[in-house]
């Protein structure tokens, strides 16, 4: 139960919030509504509504930050209560439980920073053809539009 406890407080919580909010982020800002609207639609014949681009571009991420935050904020140091006894972990038990998390939590912005390091071509090339679909990476390389650079991409919703 001890190891469980661990587990279940810092692999399941907070972290899964964490790699909730990358991926919001990533499809709502970087991949963007636009297109994200324009594959529902080839999928399911039809464009999803003002309220849903908006919720995916921006209610969801702040929401999504203000749990993280504040489930940063109030955390206590782990306890397990049984019907008979109280148990308060050690400092060393809430440590490893923190860098499990980290270890999750650092492996999204990690494998980003890998894929931007293997990518030959100028810092600007690299987080271009990292944030674009495999079909536009003929066009960033030639010079041309980069449509994630444009700013219609991020004010769009």
């Amino acid at each position: 139960m001890y190891v469980f406890k661990i587990l279940d407080t810092f692999a399941a919580g907070t972290s899964i919030l964490v790699a909730v909010l990358f991926q919001a982020i990533g499809v709502s800002w970087f991949y963007g509504v636009q297109q994200f609207c324009d594959d529902i639609e080839l999928m399911l014949g039809f464009r999803p509504g003002l309220y849903w681009r908006i919720c995916w571009k921006f209610v969801t991420p702040v929401l999504l930050m203000m749990i993280v935050i504040s489930s940063i904020v109030t955390y206590e140091p782990l306890e397990y209560n049984s019907s008979d006894k109280r148990y308060i972990y050690p400092t060393f038990a809430n440590v490893i439980g923190w860098l499990i998390a980290a270890a999750s939590m650092a492996f999204i912005p990690g494998m980003a920073i890998q894929q931007i390091c293997k990518i030959k071509g100028t810092l600007r090339e690299k987080i271009a053809l990292s944030i674009s679909p495999v079909w536009e990476h003929e066009d960033i390389r030639q010079r041309k539009c980069v449509k994630r650079f444009e700013k219609k991409h991020w004010l769009s919703f």
